[in-house]
């Protein structure tokens, strides 16, 4: 598997579209190393390297695995980082169609004009219900009834599934993802961190697929 190039630092110093891409590709790498350790024994990041005789486990590689395992530390850290900078260039970008260009990958925006008024009609895939209070979620402030345009890299033009979303919430357990959703006739920019809390899951709501 060829990894993608990751730098340590300095990502203070990408362009809001290199930052895009770069976690595109910190996303797809720590899924592909995840799916490596689950094809190793179900190993996991979290599963024992010894046997119940307290020896190395001789059916998987155990070079791989710890190998795999500290790249996915790693990746996870410089996830952290480029959201964070993704976040810092939000709070640069005053013009909204600025906004939309980092946010939006492929998906339109139907504008039409009613008496003056103009009316966005966002390409939408799934809607928020049953947020649970104090939950990830609930402290992202995402509202039942939202609807889904984006969250992360997952946007209607690469949609297949809620499956998609759960993997990319797996990927960015305690890390920050950028989250769009149309509430009411409103764009709603959120910051949500996918974390162990009291509840179940690491969102503490319903994501359901329209």
């Amino acid at each position: 598997m060829a990894e993608i190039e990751v730098l340590e630092s300095g990502f203070e110093n990408l362009s809001a579209t290199e930052l895009m891409s770069k976690k595109s590709g910190i996303e797809g790498e720590i899924h592909e190393l995840l799916q490596g350790l689950d094809a190793q024994g179900g190993v996991g990041m979290k599963g024992s390297l010894i046997d119940s005789e307290k020896f190395p486990r001789n059916d998987i590689d155990l070079y791989a695995v710890r190998s795999a395992r500290q790249r996915v530390i790693r990746l996870r850290n410089d996830h952290k980082s480029v959201m964070k900078e993704i976040e810092n260039k939000l709070h640069e970008l005053h013009a909204e169609s600025k906004l939309n260009k980092l946010l939006q990958t492929d998906t339109q925006t139907i504008t039409r004009d009613t008496g003056g008024n103009k009316e966005i009609l966002e390409k939408t895939f799934a809607r928020i219900s049953m947020v649970s209070y104090g939950s990830p979620a609930d402290k992202a402030e995402l509202k039942n009834g939202d609807l889904l345009i984006e969250f992360g890299s997952v946007n209607i033009t690469n949609f297949s599934g809620i499956g998609d979303i759960g993997r990319v919430v797996q990927h960015s357990e305690g890390a920050r993802v950028s989250v769009q959703v149309l509430r009411g006739e409103k764009r709603v920019g959120l910051s949500l961190e996918p974390k162990r809390w009291s509840g179940r899951g690491l969102l503490g709501c319903m994501v359901n697929p329209i």
